[in-house]
């Protein structure tokens, strides 16, 4: 159980670990006249190490942020929240949402134990789900999936709204894999494209955590955040490889990293367990990869007797 904190309205659903300190990194946010940001840093043994909140130049819907080992980045991208129809209870939260990529994102970097945020401007772009950032010199380097548009989320009959009762929906624009490169020294930010197939839910050996992360897991071969296959990226080269179950696979997870050795084991050895949703048999399997070869397809299929309704992320405990 973590200690009560006090920051109005709890955390956002992902937190960030460091594997080195074992500290638990907590973000949140508050909307009002501004919208305000929280940081929460955890010790081990979950007192609160740090507690910050500082005023965003805009009032926007966030999922998850990026940590390094002495930063924080919040991802201020267009996806804007008018809250008087919500308040008034005419509209969802979703309802309530609008995306305007010619506005720009502006990236939010505050250092983890607190102090005055620095503001980066890039292309608009929408993020569900960061992989990893982590410090090269003075620059923060910043892996995730992102959309030109997220209109599987928002907009004319999305995907995930349209899910709901059966349906597909629209989902056009692709998660491609991209980067931020944020230089400290001279202010300036970049956003860059490393691939342009489709792709969600990134995951890493959680070991490399906020460090220099090598290799890149995620679920492919879809639109939204329905996708068919599992790919594996080498971060450095660019170089993948990539499962496809096939059509009668209609939803593949999160892949989760289980290390073969978690306490001596070589980085990036170990396996990927991913749920998914055979169509044919109604059924729900587990997919177990070698997380070193995935394009030889998954080392076993543990079936269910059920299926297990669409869900999004997981975690793995030895």
């Amino acid at each position: 159980t973590i200690p009560t904190a006090k920051i109005p309205g709890g955390y956002k659903a992902h937190a960030k670990h460091d594997p080195q300190t074992n500290e638990w990194i907590l973000t949140g946010q508050g909307f009002g006249p501004t919208m305000t940001l929280h940081v929460s840093v955890y010790s081990p043994q979950m007192t609160l190490a740090t507690e910050f909140s500082f005023d965003a130049p805009r009032q926007v819907y966030i999922h998850d942020f990026f940590a390094s080992k002495n930063h924080i980045i919040f991802v201020l991208h267009p996806c804007f929240f008018s809250p008087f129809g919500f308040l008034a209870g005419m509209n969802s939260i979703t309802d309530s949402l609008t995306f305007d990529q010619s506005e720009g994102t502006i990236l939010a970097v505050v250092p983890k134990a607190g102090g005055e945020p620095r503001y980066f401007d890039v292309p608009g772009s929408f993020m569900w789900h960061a992989l990893n950032a982590h410090e090269a010199g003075e620059e923060i380097v910043a892996d995730f999936v992102g959309y030109d548009d997220p209109d599987h989320f928002i907009g004319d009959n999305p995907q995930l709204k349209a899910l709901m009762v059966g349906k597909l929906g629209n989902a056009v624009q692709p998660g491609t894999i991209r980067r931020y490169v944020i230089s400290l020294a001279t202010g300036k930010a970049r956003e860059e494209t490393l691939d342009a197939g489709t792709h969600e839910f990134p995951m890493t050996d959680p070991r490399v955590q906020l460090g220099d992360h090598k290799v890149g897991y995620f679920s492919t071969g879809g639109l939204g955040a329905v996708n068919s296959g599992i790919k594996r990226m080498d971060m450095k080269t660019g170089r993948v490889q990539t499962f496809d179950f096939g059509t009668n696979t209609t939803h593949v997870g999160e892949p989760v990293f289980a290390a073969r050795n978690e306490s001596s084991g070589t980085l990036d050895d170990g396996w990927l367990i991913a749920q998914c949703l055979d169509a044919k048999t109604e059924r729900t399997f587990f997919a177990v990869f070698d997380a070193t070869a995935v394009d030889a397809g998954p080392q076993a299929k543990i079936w269910l007797t059920h299926h297990v309704p669409i869900s999004f992320h997981c975690g793995w405990a030895a």
